[in-house]
């Protein structure tokens, strides 16, 4: 047993009383207001809440209005929402991305913000670091382009250190494009000088290559006079026949004929480069095979035929952008999904895609579509919970509001066994008739979105999804995020928002078991089922 303050006169009452000794008030009442409240709390004091669960915590403190320092705590909420999303902003600019979407992102969190800390400032930041993208881009792939050239240089080779002077000349190219980028200008200088050392370094390669060249003509002259009658014998058949069967391989792979150029090249055995002509010649074969394939897969692309494209650029791997091709695809597939109001596989289809463009905008949107189905539909206990997980995007606190008027509007008269239970528009329940289980003590009730009298008994659903109930009845106290409820003969019924059904009081006749029904919508409770 737990003694409680009544919120009403505030003396002590116990927890296992019907109603407050003092003033009369339903203990009932303020236990539903006292768990509301702790919920709400649990979520405030947690350091692992999001800015959605404090919104749904600043929710159930605007509904308990005055209940103990429930004001004072929805301004704390606020602040607390705004930290939250404050700091996912800093992380994403402190994280120093190269991606658009993630500084967008930030840039549009410390927008919304406004006023808040140094938001202002941090948004020019974002713009800042979005404007600097494809300038740190282009300065970073000139440094590597140096780095590359360094080490083509260090090999002392005089064709890898052309290569490198190329390299230098594009890095060279980019740094001067880039003008005062960081210490672009002092960039352009350093190529330009290691340009001139490294062509200085050839030159001198090129001195050695020629005294090398001079000495083994001479050696080559003298022995050519020993070996010049045998050489014009072996001629003809090591060297004129050969040539031309290289040739001939050569004009094969030119032409495409990759199969019979690979016989050939392997028929030449070790001569000149065959045997990497066989590998070059294999290697070109395979190329023009994934080209075939890659084609085909963008034919499949431009035809829509998406699962077909999906599978062709997936074959390919990394070849071309086929990655990028099937992002793309299953991109415009979710666009599809949302045109064909197939809601649920479209939000699986952009969550998949991560940041890929505005997915994450995307999905946002869609379920704001599929709260307002909800309320096409009239399903409004699923509309309001819809509505509240979307918070203030667009007109959802309006429309939040509106749906839980409707709901009222639906189930605003019950009747039961010789007495009548009525809701009224401010949420409070009125009712008439026989009282002799107590099922017509409703006076006390707020908040109520929706009424259903059975028997014996009478049940409210009210705006956080909790339960009350008076009269001959099962224990409800505990039931949450509940859609929807049906009073029966001495026993209730409730509808949850993921689709499950919870039900209490006698089952004689198997009438409460519901515990493994599924994806159910609606729900009644009959005499004996």
């Amino acid at each position: 047993m737990a003694i409680l303050k009544c919120p009403q006169c505030g003396n002590k009452v116990s927890d296992k009383a019907e109603k407050c000794p003092h003033c009369g008030k339903m203990v009932s009442d303020f236990l539903a207001l006292e768990n509301s409240y702790q919920e709400a709390i649990n979520i405030f004091q947690s350091n692992s809440s999001t800015s959605a669960d404090m919104m749904k915590a600043k929710t159930i403190f605007i509904q308990l209005k005055n209940y103990k320092n429930s004001n004072e705590l929805i301004a704390q909420c606020d602040e607390k929402i705004d930290e939250l999303n404050y700091q996912k902003a800093i992380r994403i600019l402190k994280n120093n991305s190269s991606k658009s979407t993630d500084l967008l992102n930030a840039k549009a969190i410390f927008t919304q913000l406004g006023s808040y800390k140094d938001s202002n400032e941090l948004t020019e930041k974002c713009d800042e670091a979005i404007a600097e993208l494809p300038f740190k881009e282009s300065y970073n792939q000139a440094n590597n382009l140096v780095s590359e050239a360094k080490s083509l240089y260090d090999t002392s080779v005089k064709e890898n250190i052309a290569k490198a002077i190329s390299k230098l000349e594009q890095a060279e190219k980019s740094f001067t494009q880039l003008n005062k980028y960081r210490n672009s200008i002092e960039k352009v200088a350093e190529c330009q000088a290691k340009i001139h050392t490294y062509q200085e370094k050839i030159g001198k390669l090129d001195k050695t290559e020629q005294a090398e060249k001079h000495r083994k003509n001479i050696i080559v002259i003298c022995a050519s006079i020993s070996v010049i009658v045998i050489a014009t014998i072996t001629l003809t058949v090591n060297v004129i026949i050969p040539s031309i069967k290289y040739n001939n391989a050569v004009a094969m792979l030119e032409n495409g004929q990759y199969d019979e150029a690979i016989t050939a090249f392997t028929d030449l055995g070790n001569y000149k480069d065959s045997i990497n002509k066989i590998t070059e010649t294999q290697n070109a074969k395979t190329e023009f095979e994934k080209n075939q394939k890659y084609d085909s897969a963008n034919k499949l692309f431009e035809e829509k035929k998406y699962d077909e494209a999906i599978t062709a650029f997936t074959d390919l791997g990394d070849y071309k952008d086929s990655s990028t091709k099937i992002i793309e695809i299953k991109y415009l597939q979710a666009n599809k999904l949302v045109d064909e109001k197939r809601y649920g596989e479209a939000i699986i289809a952009f969550t998949e895609l991560g940041y890929y463009k505005d997915s994450s905008t995307k999905i946002i949107e869609i379920k704001y579509l599929q709260a307002n189905k909800l309320v096409d539909e009239k399903r409004y206990g699923e509309a309001i919970i819809a509505f509240t997980e979307l918070g203030y995007y667009k007109d959802s606190k309006q429309k939040h509001d509106e749906s839980i008027l409707n709901l009222q509007k639906t189930f605003s008269i019950s009747t039961g066994y010789r007495y009548t239970v009525g809701l009224k528009a401010d949420g409070t329940v009125v009712a008439a008739g026989d009282n002799e289980y107590g099922q017509c003590d409703v006076s006390g009730w707020k908040d109520i979105i929706a009424v259903s009298a059975g028997y014996y008994h009478t049940v409210g659903l009210k705006k956080d999804g909790t339960v009350v109930a008076t009269g001959y009845n099962g224990d409800v106290s505990g039931w949450k995020d509940i859609i929807a409820v049906s009073a029966g003969w001495k026993h209730t019924v409730g509808l949850k928002k993921d689709g499950t059904v919870v039900a209490t009081g006698n089952n004689y006749d198997g009438r409460c078991d519901v515990s493994g029904w599924k994806d159910i919508i609606a729900v009644s409770a009959g005499y004996y089922h």
